[in-house]
């Protein structure tokens, strides 16, 4: 949704009259339904298409569009993570898998929008013609973030006792909370030191098999009362969260860009990383992303370092919130944005 938002803006910014449809049954504030897309789209000179798991009523909806069509596709999670998640949720990403490698193959489709490297890489091997992908990475919230006053009872609740370790992301298999459950009790077990870790992130029910594990291995890994789970929660809270912890570890297996790794930089958190294509790329040459086949005990070690060196806190929340101020704040954005519909005709 923020994506979303984030276009529209930036191409009224150009002049542009926009509207934004949404299949959702609770519209976000901005949104119409698919009743006004109906009657709408077909007259529409350019239709940008938010591809994520299948959506037959967006096909169908492509099919009455004139003119022309762009797909903005951030990449979707392979099935193969959800093999023990809700049947129905398998069903909906490999859905989204077949309609994706539709779209990719359509001669209708004027170009991709692409948010990072890693997305236009799979989007070329599916059949989408090299030249039709352009990269804009997401949009982030980061400013908005920054300026935004954090929740006063969540920064009171926090700053007594901040988190060692913070990672924010939806609770599924692709997104690593059981590493960072391994990395942690490594990390207890090497050096001593237990460590407090906030984990924030919407919790979906369809991955309750995925769920259960963790709690069953916080449970084996004496992590009892050390890992807080805290749910979706809103802005200024969020920020309030940032705020009042030291290091932000990721240890995803599946990213096609990963916001909260640009948020945690502008903000000032160092990130550690374990190896993933598109985090790489969102955190840039300067990062710290550990080498792809690093184990839980470097990762401790590389944890460790960053939590006691404050010259290297201090290198790395410069280097970070550099690459975020020129790759991923709202200018470098709407350049990008505009760069690629005008490179693509739109």
């Amino acid at each position: 949704g923020h994506d979303t938002f984030g276009l529209r803006d930036a191409l009224c910014a150009r002049g542009l009259g926009v509207r934004v449809f949404a299949g959702s049954s609770a519209l976000p504030r901005g949104a119409e339904g698919l009743d006004a897309a109906v009657r709408f789209l077909p007259h529409a000179p350019l239709v940008i298409y938010q591809q994520s798991t299948g959506w037959a009523e967006g096909a169908r909806l492509l099919e009455g569009v004139q003119g022309r069509i762009v797909v903005r596709d951030h990449g979707i999670t392979p099935s193969r993570f959800f093999s023990a998640s809700d049947a129905a949720l398998r069903n909906e990403v490999r859905a989204g898998e077949t309609q994706r490698a539709a779209l990719a193959s359509d001669p209708r489709i004027a170009g991709f929008l692409a948010t990072s490297p890693v997305v236009a890489s799979e989007l070329s091997e599916l059949g989408a013609p090299p030249e039709r992908i352009r990269i804009v990475p997401p949009f982030t919230r980061v400013e908005a973030l920054a300026d935004l006053a954090p929740d006063e009872s969540t920064l009171r609740r926090f700053l007594s006792r901040p988190a060692d370790v913070l990672f924010v992301g939806r609770i599924a298999p692709n997104k690593g909370q059981h590493r960072i459950q391994r990395v942690v009790a490594r990390y207890a077990a090497l050096f001593g030191e237990p460590l407090r870790v906030r984990l924030v992130g919407k919790a979906d029910p369809r991955h309750g098999a995925y769920e259960r594990l963790l709690r069953r291995e916080r449970g084996e890994l004496a992590l009892e009362g050390r890992v807080q789970l805290l749910g979706e929660v809103g802005e200024a809270a969020l920020k309030a969260i940032y705020l009042t912890s030291r290091v932000f570890l990721c240890c995803s297996e599946h990213e096609g860009f990963c916001v909260p790794l640009a948020e945690a930089s502008w903000l000032g958190l160092p990130v550690v990383a374990t190896h993933q294509t598109a985090v790489a790329d969102t955190l840039g040459s300067q990062g710290f992303v550990l080498p792809p086949d690093t184990d839980d005990d470097l990762v401790a070690v590389a944890l460790r370092r960053t939590l006691h060196d404050a010259a290297l806190r201090e290198r790395l929340v410069e280097a970070q919130r550099e690459t975020v101020r020129w790759r991923f704040s709202r200018d470098p954005f709407e350049r990008a944005l505009g760069a690629a519909l005008d490179g693509l005709g739109a």
